[in-house]
């Protein structure tokens, strides 16, 4: 088989891609190879598609009508196992060959070490077979899709130890007031978390129970505990490609692919994309917090650039998500862990509206932020982030009232998101059919009825 454009993997990033080709090239062939045996589905959706509040339907966008119309193939529950860039040739677990002209390489990563996953649809389905019988669950790893997986476990009554290995919630990706509130809201949620704490190995008793062995860093005696549980999820690095990518000749990162800010690989006419590809100089550091928004965008420059395009990648222009119940969580950038020598940032904080704003500013140019709790201002900070220009003392003043603005004095309309269920401000005014753009997935969605704010509406009377 000869395919001009290969796309392997077929998440988010893959079908960015393809979208991108598709608008500057009409007629080359595509071929997009997924090891699933499902068309592209929203991650994002996996916490609700466990809790039935969406269904097969609505978490997967696509057909294969849908893929016949824009000339697209798609080949399920295949594996590439061989990648010869050379030769311009991959193959097949199955044993036969594709040769490409262009190929992505966009495979995503394999963070689970657990006899059960939260990675994917198909182990999400196999959750959903149990979870009735489930009672008792220990999380451990940074992987950051696990808090999302704790929202619906707690949504469902479970009891939760979650083992934290450092000594404070995504340390070096929070800063120490924004771990704090995240702690607060776990807490509050009546999971157990165990700080210093990790795996050291997992055995079975005759009841079928696991039995974790933890061990405990950073302290002066190394206590050992063992706690019985009916599940549990290790989120750790296992690249299951590896030996792959080093066969194939690409720059093997320590947890993926290095490619530039084109996307483009050490490999002539080889991009790659999303979680597993690394972007030297990049952000963030820890390769298992892409994110879904970030993998989109990478697919989107990878396919501008596979057809002829020359766009750059900035990896401050995304902000990493999270979201634990209403409450949003959005980073990007660099955020020292305290405000010791930090004199020029913006910090708002109120503990009775829980939420929590800082924005990192050196030298008046913004290195970073963090929002829990409101998105308010965070699409001109993420501008402010990407464009790196310095602000005047005016235009900081003005930057610090657009953060504080619809707190306390004001009421707005919210909506959320359909894809990454962000809660988003709306506009005073919003009339059907009117778009409305996602600032954290980029996702669109059309208003549906007239949604006027009370403050406003009090204005029109």
């Amino acid at each position: 088989m000869k395919i001009d454009y290969l796309c392997i993997g077929n998440g988010v990033a893959s079908n960015s891609a393809v979208d991108k080709i598709r608008e500057k090239d009409k007629k080359s062939s595509i071929l997009i190879i997924g090891d699933e045996d499902f068309d592209f589905y929203y991650r994002p959706q996996l916490p609700d598609y466990l809790l039935d509040r969406v269904n097969d339907d609505k978490i997967v966008p696509v057909s294969e009508e849908d893929y016949k119309n824009k000339n697209v193939q798609v080949m399920k529950s295949r594996r590439v196992v061989a990648i010869d860039p050379d030769s311009r040739k991959v193959r097949l677990d199955d044993g036969n060959e594709v040769e490409y002209k262009k190929l992505l390489i966009a495979t995503g990563l394999s963070p689970f070490k657990s006899p059960m996953g939260f990675q994917n649809l198909g182990e999400v389905k196999k959750l959903k077979e149990i979870i009735s019988r489930i009672s008792e669950i220990v999380i451990a790893g940074e992987y950051i899709f696990l808090l999302e997986l704790v929202r619906a476990l707690i949504t469902l009554n479970k009891k939760i130890i979650f083992l934290c290995k450092g000594k404070r919630l995504l340390e070096d990706l929070l800063d120490e007031r924004a771990s704090w509130h995240l702690e607060q809201l776990l807490i509050s949620s009546g999971v157990n978390l165990l700080y210093h704490t990790e795996i050291n190995k997992v055995d079975v008793n005759p009841e079928g129970k696991y039995l974790i062995h933890t061990r405990h860093s950073g302290q002066s005696s190394e206590r050992k505990d063992i706690i019985s549980c009916d599940l549990y999820f290790l989120a750790e690095y296992e690249e299951k490609n590896k030996e792959m990518f080093i066969n194939a000749g690409l720059e093997y990162a320590e947890a993926g692919i290095w490619i530039d800010r084109f996307m483009r690989t050490n490999k002539k006419d080889v991009f790659s994309a999303g979680d597993v590809a690394r972007v030297r100089n990049g952000y963030p550091p820890n390769i298992l917090r892409v994110g879904w928004q970030r993998a989109k965008l990478q697919g989107e420059i990878a396919g501008e650039n596979m057809a002829g395009g020359n766009v750059e990648f900035n990896p401050f222009s995304t902000a990493i998500h999270i979201r634990f119940g209403r409450i949003n969580f959005l980073f990007a950038g660099e955020l020292p862990p305290t405000l010791q020598g930090c004199a020029e940032d913006i910090v708002l904080e109120s503990l009775p509206d829980n939420y929590y704003k800082r924005v990192h500013i050196q030298e008046g140019v913004v290195k970073g932020f963090v929002f829990v709790g409101g998105t308010r201002g965070l699409a001109r900070v993420k501008e402010l982030l990407a464009d790196g220009s310095r602000l005047s003392g005016s235009e900081k003043f003005v930057l610090q009232k657009e953060l504080v603005e619809g707190y306390g004095d004001t009421i707005s309309l919210q909506m959320a998101c359909p894809v990454c269920k962000t809660i988003l401000d709306l506009p005073i005014i919003v009339e059907v059919g009117e778009k409305v753009i996602c600032e954290v997935c980029g996702a669109e969605s059309v208003v549906s009825r007239t949604r006027v704010s009370m403050v406003k509406y009090l204005e029109l009377r």
